[in-house]
């Protein structure tokens, strides 16, 4: 056809043009749609997983849970065994619909996948900062939503960190740190005089304040949430050293403490007033012991 030539549909698309005159050959438009053929087996695969795991029987959960496991540790291997760095497409995908289904309120999604959540970030690399910027974008709180589905966002920004915190995740670019330092003690003299304002905790620490303040930020929103919260703030304190305590948690909570106090007062005070009311005679008859004391003393000296 046209001078005897025949034009074949993948030989059209070498000089099809996308957006400002970029060309496509043939041989690209093939591989995309292999890389997108495969992107959608790799989805629905891993798709038939995070359904079960919010499955209410605890056989199916756990079966779904350790297949998971094992599917992405042998596509990160796989992945890093390639040469490559950072985490395989499997792994991100993962993490973030892990991370958005601890948000959810169907059966028991919030704690298959929280599950899951911790194993992963147990023996996986990833960052600390990498799970956060998940929740901020999964696990955002819109304006329109209602009451139970606040309450489901809530519940899963505090067994993400709760996830983060109990799977060693959190601490280990800290950890990481202090062993380098340890290893050349002159290395880190001669840092603190150079750079001694870098290693405050608004920089090394800041991961950790961060997590803190949205534990806090946590408890305050809800009064219900506030047990649950205390429980994983403790979890935190538990995981993090002395100095790591001193430096990045401790600035968040101290400022709390009066508040607390007082407000614990405020609550309690009928009962605080009646156990001083209940108190008090025993004191006033512990003065009055006292002074007959003093009394007979004075009196004996006096007959001498």
């Amino acid at each position: 056809m046209g001078g005897g030539k025949k034009v074949k549909g993948k030989a059209s698309l070498a000089s099809a043009t996308v957006g400002m005159g970029k060309k496509v050959s043939a041989k690209d438009s093939v591989k995309d749609d292999q890389v997108q053929e495969q992107q959608g087996e790799r989805g629905e695969g891993i798709m038939g997983y995070f359904w079960d795991l919010a499955s209410l029987s605890d056989e199916v959960r756990m079966k779904a849970a350790t297949e998971l496991i094992s599917r992405l540790t042998t596509s990160q291997k796989e992945f890093s065994n390639k040469g490559e760095d950072g985490l395989c497409p499997d792994m991100e995908y993962s993490l973030s619909r892990l991370v958005r289904g601890v948000g959810s309120g169907r059966q028991a999604a919030r704690q298959g996948f929280s599950v899951v959540l911790t194993e992963i970030l147990r023996f996986m690399d990833a960052t600390p900062e990498f799970i956060l910027q998940r929740m901020d974008k999964n696990l955002r709180i819109p304006r329109s939503a209602k009451k139970m589905e606040q309450r489901d966002i809530l519940y899963g920004r505090l067994f993400a960190l709760a996830s983060l915190i109990r799977s060693g995740c959190l601490m280990k670019g800290i950890n990481a740190s202090k062993e380098e330092e340890n290893t050349d003690k002159s290395a880190k003299k001669k840092a603190r005089k150079k750079t001694k304002k870098e290693k405050e905790p608004s920089s090394k620490y800041a991961i950790v304040t961060d997590v803190a303040q949205r534990l806090l930020d946590i408890a305050k929103s809800r009064s219900f949430l506030r047990s649950s919260a205390a429980n994983i703030i403790l979890d935190l304190v538990n995981v993090c050293d002395t100095e790591t305590f001193i430096k990045a948690i401790l600035p968040v909570y101290s400022s709390i403490a009066f508040g607390i106090t007082s407000s614990y007062e405020m609550e309690h005070e009928d009962l605080i007033n009646e156990n001083n009311e209940k108190e008090l005679p025993t004191k006033r008859a512990k003065q009055t012991v006292h002074a007959e004391e003093d009394a007979g003393d004075n009196d004996d000296d006096d007959d001498d």
